[in-house]
């Protein structure tokens, strides 16, 4: 007989007697026979009890309720919180989404969208293109969206078979006239003239190699000539501007002050691509070639030096090294005044009216052979001259 009811109402939900039985009488169940005395009525309530409360936890929420001491394989269904969870290993005594869980059970959600209706036949489908690509079939879709019917025609020739185009069909040039009048991406081209219209303010030509390297020619805003180079990151390296003006350009090789030679320049600040010699540290691995000339990376300080030529051996300043310091110095003079015996000398250095003493007697009266003329005021003794800034390029 069908069953015509629901399991709302469970078996002795509310009885006069109402007694779980002990484990032991659980599993050995009711022997039966005559002389078995029948189950007492508290045990026979509680056990039909249970079974209605396990369909009506079925009924409502579709899983058994979890229990600590039940042994779950994988795939076993219970209800928890309020929730379903399915199990995704065997376990026992481990709750869903507890201390323990850890990826043992998975929450179960369902909702209208998780399903499709037959009726439909994937109408209903949300993402049909994830669903074609799930499947394997994007190749195979793609291929019948670009096919073109066999109804259609290129210049005439129907596309019911193999169709046999040449560059007249198209419009196009054929192989030969390409090549008398292109040039092949990685071909070379002999022409007696090239003309570039770019259209806009900023004609120019790139020269890549293999490599990355690049290098570039162009028609700035300024109308100046630029030649510039980048690295294979396209960083660039150099930029070099060609003035505005008639001359022929001239090469590294055509500067013939090598460099490190001191250069005295008639302004107080130091021109681009030089160094000013006031005993500056330079870093040799930026100008190698000034490195050759000052091995421990430093320039010269020439402010207020003279420069004087080196020795090599003629005995007239022995004793230098080339680059080497060299304080001021006086020669030895004796100078005189008077005639005969009555020679003099003056030992002051200022007014007129100084002090006289005898040739070759000190004030004192001793002996001396050191005599001291008047001077200008200075203190040193030097050439008339000009001053300029002593440079050196640096490369």
């Amino acid at each position: 007989m069908a069953r015509k009811d629901s399991f709302n109402k469970t078996w002795a939900s509310n009885p006069a007697q109402f007694e779980k039985p002990g484990d032991a009488l659980i599993e050995r169940g009711w022997a039966g026979g005559a002389s078995e005395d029948p189950p007492e009525a508290k045990w026979e309530n509680w056990w039909h009890n249970r079974l209605d409360e396990a369909l009506l936890e079925i009924q409502n929420s579709g899983a058994l309720a979890w229990f600590s001491d039940a042994k779950y394989t994988k795939g076993a269904l219970v209800n928890y919180g309020g929730k379903n969870w399915v199990a995704l290993s065997a376990n026992s005594n481990i709750s869903p989404n507890g201390s323990l869980d850890n990826g043992i059970w998975l929450e179960v959600e369902y909702s209208k969208s998780d399903f499709l209706k037959k009726s439909q036949n994937g109408a209903d489908i949300p993402d049909k293109n994830a669903f074609v690509k799930n499947l394997g079939l994007v190749e195979t879709v793609n291929k019948a969206n670009n096919a073109v019917p066999n109804s259609r025609k290129v210049n005439g020739k129907a596309l019911s078979g193999d169709v046999s185009l040449n560059a007249g069909d198209v419009g196009s040039y054929s192989r030969q006239e390409s090549d008398e009048n292109f040039l092949r991406k990685h071909g070379t081209a002999y022409v007696s003239f090239l003309h570039i219209d770019a259209k806009n303010k900023w004609p120019g030509m790139w020269l890549h190699s293999s490599d990355g390297y690049q290098i570039g020619i162009e028609g700035t805003v300024g109308r100046m000539l630029t030649i510039w180079a980048n690295d294979d990151d396209g960083n660039r390296r150099y930029n070099l501007l060609t003035p505005e003006k008639s001359g022929t350009l001239a090469t590294t090789d055509d500067i013939n002050v090598p460099v490190g030679v001191p250069l005295p320049y008639p302004h107080r600040y130091t021109p681009p691509g030089y160094l000013t010699c006031n005993g500056q540290t330079f870093d040799k691995s930026l100008y190698p070639k000034l490195a050759e000339a000052y091995p421990d990376g430093r320039v010269p300080d020439l402010r207020g030096e003279f420069i004087r030529g080196w020795d090599d051996s003629r005995g007239v300043d022995p004793g230098r090294v080339c680059g080497t310091w060299q304080a001021d110095s006086t020669k030895r003079i004796q100078l005189a005044e008077g005639n005969a015996d009555s020679r003099y000398m003056s030992p002051n250095q200022g007014p007129v009216n100084g002090y006289w003493y005898p040739l070759g007697r000190d004030v004192k009266g001793n002996a001396t052979d050191t005599s001291i003329a008047n001077n200008t005021g200075g203190n040193e003794t030097r050439p008339r001259n000009i001053a300029f800034n002593y440079i050196v390029r640096a490369a």
